[in-house]
């Protein structure tokens, strides 16, 4: 048996390093820093793109990780699904809400997409999507974390494809603003907590449970930026 794993099945760790994609820093940032500290005697804790995050895991460096990439072509990983959530336009209240493929590129002229970061899985994912509708819109601007993106929106910059995690990541009210269901096919991120396969025992599944509860009780948080009929759509897996 692995060293790791006798001393997760046995003991509190020496150290415990995990990855947080930063757009649950605000949601899970502090309470899975005391659950990881009820695990080891040392917690590292980083946020940022799951990219890197990824990296970090698969060189050691890094023991845990809650992203947005399941990582499904890499063997060797045990994985634990966390929670689904819609993709949907943030749009100044004003603006009609498009609800045909057209209707959104016709928005598009008169409106920019603030995009999310081509280096982000959230970027990748929204840009994958147009290009299966068709569409190619100019990239007038863009950022790696939901606080750009959000506020550039508030401050007018244009419209965004974005998640309801990441509205709660960005913290900003959206006075003068409403969130729409994106038209055509759905589009949904995934949330997954990823470890590498049997070196911390039972650790990645009672964490896995930890997140989810966690994730659960932004429902309320989720409703109140997005509202009630997309909010349904925001699934906690398990």
């Amino acid at each position: 048996i692995a060293p790791l794993l006798r001393e997760a099945e046995h003991a509190r760790l020496p150290l415990l390093r995990a990855g947080l994609v930063d757009s649950l820093a605000r949601v899970l940032m502090a309470p899975l820093a005391r659950a990881l500290g009820e695990k080891a005697e040392q917690v590292s804790l980083l946020s940022g793109l799951t990219a890197s995050h990824a990296g970090a895991l698969l060189t050691r460096q890094l023991d845990l990780l809650v992203g947005a990439d399941a990582l499904d072509e890499i063997e060797g990983l045990e994985r634990w699904p966390l929670l689904t959530e819609p993709y949907v336009l943030l749009l100044p209240a004003a603006a009609p809400a498009p609800t045909t493929v057209e209707a959104l590129e016709d928005l598009a002229r008169a409106l920019p997409l603030v995009r999310f970061s081509a280096r982000s899985k959230t970027g990748m994912e929204v840009e994958r999507h147009l290009r299966r509708l068709r569409l190619d819109l100019p990239r007038p601007l863009e950022f790696d974390t939901p606080y750009g993106v959000t506020s550039a929106v508030l401050e007018g910059a244009g419209f965004a494809v974005t998640t309801p995690l990441c509205l709660v990541e960005a913290g900003l009210k959206l006075d003068g603003f409403a969130c729409h269901k994106l038209p055509g096919p759905g589009l949904t991120r995934h949330l997954t907590l990823i470890a590498r396969r049997q070196e911390l025992g039972r650790l990645p599944r009672e964490i896995a449970a930890f997140c989810r509860e966690r994730l659960a009780a932004q429902r309320g948080a989720v409703a109140a930026l997005v509202g009630e009929r997309l909010a349904g759509e925001f699934a906690v897996e398990g």
